[in-house]
């Protein structure tokens, strides 16, 4: 049991790991709380019972149901044995921002393997996404404190983390050794983390995994089209477009959203986010600190593209690079991969993966004097019918969370190195410095030799990685 600044709870024992999920943070954000900042939780007396999993927050399955629930917002921690003054680690999932959970799916991010073997107080955060965590609209705006509509799903991130900082000593952590890390569209969030004002001091370091783009993140104006589309989706307009938003179902809302395929996303309001990540960090405008980064080296595999022949390679690669097709389709000949889809995942994970992070390590490391640390993670798995992917998005966390049987997947004690490897470079950058242990020696980022760490099962430090595509799609722009 632990006394939270809440209420007390009682967890669980895994392995040597007392593990506590589904503790909430805030009140449901439902009724008249829906679409607004969230409220922190009432405190309770009576004992909660943190060993299951909370609910996740809704969204839409590929099936066109409709799973979870509103009642979501809630902090799951792995405090391994003899937890005392230990750094913290606090985990934000991807999913495109419109699916997902804290704990996963087939990949499981459950903490217990990582908090243990890292030697940190791990805690990951539920937070609303997708329509109901980012709608923005004129109507929800006459209501919001900062009279901007939207970016809910960040504001849930912000309580979530304060909630760690209160209460990390409570579970053997220290307050002010925070390291957050996230894969894919959580990247992104950290990327606006960094840019926003209200969020310095509650994190000290930052690992970001796959982050698209760059963290290349969109526009009020933007987020304010897809919100009014959306509206007139559900059937929600005029005066009383607030109150319906508020009423209608959860189910309602995503599948009304879905048919026109709408996208919803954090953006950039002016007020939680003054500026762009990308524009904060070319000013040097954003909270500096230690950051880790980087891709893996055939992210789009897993998005398990159709790419039958020469012919449907080219029509994909006009439909994505129209200015510069010719160029594009040079610089990835199908001779040189071995197959349409083959050229066509390179170039697409160069493109939106891989290049974008290098661009974004040379500023980040132009900007500030803490130390950047890049790498490329290269490991695909060793049987299975996905070891085809190669190193494919989201591979890493596999690895690195450690749960092999949700899969299912039997790993060799090879794997079962790489894990620890990646668990002990990610526990040990909570000082700022990754290295140490015995492990190959990961150099700091610095642009004139583009240092990045292989991570795979015989880690090597590289530099000067795929110059010639990283040059063109940064001259292309596409």
């Amino acid at each position: 049991r632990v006394q939270t600044t809440l209420g007390p709870i009682e967890g669980r024992l895994d392995g040597g790991v007392s593990a506590f999920t589904g503790i909430p943070y805030a009140e449901p954000p439902v009724g008249t709380r829906r679409f607004r900042a969230p409220e922190r939780k009432r405190p309770w007396t009576a004992v909660f019972d943190a060993t299951k999993p909370g609910l996740l927050c809704p969204q839409l399955r590929m099936s066109g149901a409709v799973a979870g629930s509103e009642d979501c917002l809630t902090v799951n921690v792995w405090s391994p044995a003899n937890a005392k003054g230990l750094p913290v680690m606090v985990f934000l999932h991807g999913g495109r921002h419109m699916v997902g959970g804290a704990l996963g799916d087939q990949i499981s991010f459950d903490g217990a393997r990582l908090a243990e073997q890292a030697r940190v107080v791990l805690f990951s955060i539920e937070f609303r996404f997708g329509l109901l965590g980012y709608l923005t609209h004129p109507a929800l705006d006459v209501d919001a404190g900062s009279g901007r509509s939207g970016n809910y799903g960040m504001l849930d991130q912000l309580l979530g983390l304060q909630w760690v900082r209160e209460n990390a000593r409570a579970f053997g952590g220290e307050a002010d050794r925070v390291t957050l890390f996230g894969q894919s569209s959580g990247s992104t969030d950290i990327a606006l983390l960094l840019a926003a004002p209200r969020a310095r001091g509650l994190f000290h370091r930052a690992i970001l995994d796959s982050v698209p783009r760059g963290g290349a993140v969109g526009s009020r104006a933007r987020a304010l089209e897809v919100g009014q589309r959306a509206a007139q989706a559900v059937g929600c307009n005029g005066p009383e477009a607030a109150n319906c938003l508020r009423t209608a179902s959860a189910e309602q809302l995503l599948k009304s959203a879905a048919s026109p395929r709408l996208f919803f996303a954090p953006h950039v309001d002016g007020a939680l986010f003054p500026v762009a990540p990308l524009e904060a960090f070319n000013t040097g405008a954003y909270t500096h600190m230690p950051i880790l980064l980087g891709t893996a080296r055939d992210e789009q595999a897993y998005f398990r593209p159709d790419v039958p022949d020469a012919e449907r390679y080219a029509a994909l690669m006009r439909e994505e690079f129209p200015k510069v097709t010719e160029q594009a389709i040079a610089l990835y000949p199908v001779s040189k991969y071995g197959t349409p889809k083959a050229a066509f995942i390179a170039a697409m994970s160069d493109a939106d993966f891989t290049c974008p992070t290098r661009q974004l390590a040379r500023t980040l490391s132009k900007a500030q004097s803490e130390p950047i640390y890049r790498y490329l993670f290269t490991h695909g798995m060793e049987r299975g019918p996905d070891a085809q992917l190669g190193a494919f998005h989201i591979l890493s966390q596999f690895f690195l969370f450690g749960r092999y049987e949700t899969y299912p997947y039997e790993p060799s004690d090879a794997e079962r190195g790489l894990s620890k490897l990646l668990q002990g470079y990610w526990g040990r950058f909570t000082s700022g410095n990754p290295n140490g242990s015995g492990a190959p020696t990961w150099k700091p980022y610095e642009p004139s030799r583009d240092p990045v760490i292989l991570l795979d099962l015989k880690p090597v430090l590289a530099s000067d990685l795929r110059p010639d595509e990283c040059n063109f799609w940064d001259r292309s722009g596409a």
